[in-house]
């Protein structure tokens, strides 16, 4: 490329697997259900990609991140984005701290098996966040490595109160890969199927029914066989366009 003295950087796993094979399907939920209203709270925010998307699609977002080396890169991805808000702490069923660790490129969780290059952080939950900051939030994004299910079970009053959309790694999809809680993941599962309509959302790596995607659950399970990547959460009586 021709020397212009303008530096062009690329976030660097745009790229990557994230580009090539989940970031489609997060695209397609947003576009499905976000009309460019209201708040949207990213857990799990990486390198701050999809909270760049939220950020078209929603009003304001709020992107939680634990690992204190992803905090350059999320502001690079949202450079410009006057409506993004960056919390960089943990995020699960109670407040404290925590210990994190790393678990493959860009990643860190609290339930990794792995117990090396531990680092502590600051942990807080989202219904805490939404009370002390008066939110409501319109949509929800959760990918935290093995405590979705711990996430999720600290905003259930946030989550009756609002009854916000769900985007979320399904809690059972990496489970043997950390030292998940398999009873925290139950009864997330149970408040979810209480108040939702759950939708598979695979990702294009995953091998299943062409026919598939945006299948009910469980419906989803019966017919590929597998555990879908993603599961979104449509309140109950309003309608879901798959």
């Amino acid at each position: 490329m021709e020397k212009t003295g303008i530096d062009v950087v690329y976030p660097y796993n745009l790229v990557s697997i994230y580009g090539t094979y989940e970031l489609p399907t997060f695209l397609t939920f947003c576009q499905r259900y976000l009309d460019g209203s209201g708040v949207a709270l990213d857990v799990g925010g990486n390198t701050g990609i999809t909270g760049s998307i939220l950020s078209a699609f929603t009003s304001h977002v709020h992107i939680f991140e634990a690992n204190p080396e992803m905090e350059k890169h999320i502001h690079i991805s949202n450079n410009g984005n006057d409506n993004v808000t960056v919390v960089m702490k943990a995020v699960s069923n109670l407040p404290g701290k925590v210990e994190i660790y790393p678990v493959g490129q860009n990643n860190t969780s609290m339930v990794s098996k792995s117990k090396e290059g531990a680092v502590s952080v600051d942990c807080i939950t989202l219904d805490h966040y939404c009370n002390e900051n008066n939110l409501s939030p319109k949509v929800i994004k959760v990918d935290v490595e093995g405590v979705d299910s711990e996430v999720l079970l600290g905003t259930v009053d946030t989550i009756t109160r609002c009854k916000p959309y769900l985007f979320l790694e399904h809690p059972m999809y990496n489970a043997k890969s950390y030292n998940t809680d398999i009873a925290l993941v139950n009864k997330a599962m149970a408040f979810l199927k209480e108040n939702y309509e759950l939708y598979a959302y695979p990702t294009l790596d995953q091998i299943c029914p062409a026919d598939s995607f945006g299948l009910p659950l469980d419906i989803f399970v019966e017919k590929a066989g597998v555990l879908p990547t993603n599961i979104v959460g449509v309140p109950m009586n309003m309608k879901s366009d798959r």
